[in-house]
């Protein structure tokens, strides 16, 4: 690992609240207020980069995992690192080894994700436009990132609180 460079952040970032409250809060009562129906639920990292196995699976749920993935929790990590406000979304595309009936592949997750992507182009924008709106009273100094993934708009949200 090397050294830490304290101008980033601490070697050890805090990460009792990953995932800012305010945020959550903020995301859950402008999804209600729109009617798109979001879940809540805790999100474990797995590895990868492969499938898991269902002897995975069964670990993960005892220790209260509702979903995992490869990708969403270092970023948040490294987020927090940084002293930004994290809020994660993520779309799931798979059942679980030892849910799904069949064997998985990244073509069926790429297809699954294809299908959330068309279904969400109608609610997202709206989303989006009516959550940063009042996120800017939550998190006055927030910037965004906007992230163009496969020709589609994927939006990746933080704010410094430095």
């Amino acid at each position: 690992m090397g050294r830490n460079d304290d101008r980033l952040g601490p070697r050890f970032p805090d990460m009792t609240n990953v995932y800012d409250p305010a945020l959550r809060k903020l995301a859950l009562d402008t999804a209600e207020e729109l009617g798109i129906p979001l879940q809540r639920g805790v999100f474990a990292l797995f590895n990868g980069p492969c499938y898991e196995t269902a002897a995975e699976i069964r670990a993960y749920r005892i220790l209260g995992a509702d979903a995992i993935g490869m990708s969403l929790v270092p970023e948040a990590t490294a987020a927090r690192y940084l002293g930004m406000h994290v809020l994660g979304i993520s779309c799931i595309t798979n059942m679980a080894t030892g849910i799904a009936v069949k064997e998985h592949s990244h073509e069926a997750v790429l297809a699954a994700a294809e299908k959330a992507a068309r279904h969400s182009t109608g609610c997202l924008p709206k989303y989006c436009f009516v959550f940063l709106s009042k996120m800017l009273s939550v998190r006055p100094k927030a910037f965004f990132h906007f992230l163009p993934r496969n020709c589609r708009i994927s939006c990746r949200l933080s704010s410094i609180s430095r």
